[in-house]
């Protein structure tokens, strides 16, 4: 009530911020506050400061006085949260800008309001479905919930979202449904732990990756991560994007990247292509892991034709205790070799070959002192219509 007695209400109103702040009340993910006065619209630079209910999990939104959540996205770029960077009892300043509220500022130690590196501090699992899901989804459930709860839509969605992460000894394990996804590149987190993509273990085929004139799946200083269950193809014109078009394409040497059952529908370029000090394993899965040999491997101006090159201190291999089955269902053509390795690099493939004479092109190419390692096995040992050939101090073991 007004007091003549008190010249100084207004500003101690003011002062106490109660216009402007309330403590949270919904959700993790979305959040609800209730001012007083109630405002009748969102304005431009509403300004909303509140004590946070529950951490975040992921992308998230504010609703005010309910009328109707509004997403919370960074200031910088206008990149949507990550999980752990709204804490439990937090305070946080989110300044509206007529479609999103900007996060601000946050005493709880948020990772970075600019979208900076964030610390796990328990596993995250993650879910996409080309066909139900959406980008604006916080991709914790299977299916689509309340709010912004469901799956994400595509692959690059969850590595975006992954990216930020210090993993902190957690893992992130992102589960695919069936569909088809486009090519995507894997996140680089930080920190040590295992990031698993894992689409339909027994058939592959049901989740394709494949965008025309891309490699399928790329990544550049990825930590250790598992991918299986995926049938991955590349096509179209190298001087499109100056892309190697390759099935899969490692570089970089914090790269460690697991195999598991995939199908392999060709590429023009060689369909697992490792370099830069990273390394790829296959048989995640042990002596059960299957690979498909679907499609070929020309080569094009950009890139050589093999299934499996390794260069420039690359590595491919497997445990010889645990060869995969690698079928090769149809007639296909290789350019240079089934296993090519060049420029110090090393490439291994212990296998049980299901039809290998369907494969035309040269059994293996060494050269530059790349390493060939058959584990004794023979010149023969690899699938191929031509003879392997050493050049430049290439050897083949």
């Amino acid at each position: 009530m007004p007091d003549d007695g008190d010249l100084h209400q207004l500003a101690k109103a003011v002062q106490s911020q109660l216009l402007i702040s309330d403590d949270d009340a919904g959700t993790s993910n979305a959040y609800q506050v209730t001012m007083t006065p109630a405002p009748t619209a969102y304005f431009k630079y509403m300004t909303v400061v509140c004590k946070i209910g529950n951490t975040n999990t992921g992308a998230s939104v504010l609703n005010v006085n309910a009328m109707g959540p509004k997403p919370i996205r960074h200031p910088a770029d206008n990149s949507e949260l990550s999980a752990g960077e709204l804490k439990q009892g937090a305070i946080a300043c989110f300044i509206f800008d007529g479609i999103y509220f900007h996060l601000v500022w946050t005493s709880g130690g948020a990772a970075s309001v600019s979208g900076g590196t964030i610390y796990l501090t328990k596993p995250v699992d993650f879910y996409v479905n080309a066909n139900t899901g959406s980008d604006a989804y916080d991709g914790l459930t299977d299916t689509f919930t309340t709010g912004i709860h469901g799956p994400f839509k595509t692959l690059q969605k969850a590595s975006n979202v992954i990216s930020p992460y210090n993993l902190n000894g957690f893992n992130v394990n992102v589960h695919v449904a069936n569909g088809n996804y486009g090519a995507f590149q894997l996140p680089s987190p930080s920190g040590s732990g295992v990031v698993t993509w894992t689409g339909n273990v027994s058939s592959p085929a049901s989740c394709l990756v494949y965008t025309d004139n891309y490699t399928a799946i790329s990544g550049s200083q990825a930590g250790q991560q598992n991918i299986e269950g995926f049938k991955l193809k590349s096509s179209g014109n190298w001087n499109v994007n100056h892309d190697p078009l390759c099935c899969i394409y490692i570089s970089g040497n914090q790269s460690t990247i697991a195999l598991g059952n995939m199908e392999f529908g060709g590429s023009p370029g060689a369909m697992i292509s490792v370099g830069r000090s990273a390394a790829v394993y296959l048989a995640l899965r042990g002596a059960g892991t299957v690979y498909t040999v679907s499609g070929g491997s020309p080569g094009n101006p950009g890139w050589i034709g093999a299934f499996c090159y390794a260069f420039s201190s690359g590595m491919i291999g497997n445990n010889t205790l645990y060869p995969p089955n690698i079928n090769i269902n149809a007639p296909i053509s290789i350019q240079q070799g089934w296993m090519v390795a060049s420029i110090s690099a090393m490439a291994q493939q212990y296998a049980t070959f299901g039809s290998p004479a369907n494969v035309n092109g040269p059994k293996y190419l060494a050269s530059l002192n790349g390493v060939i390692d058959s584990s004794g096995s023979g010149v023969n040992y690899y699938p191929g219509s031509v003879a392997g050939t050493l050049t430049s101090g290439g050897q083949y073991a």
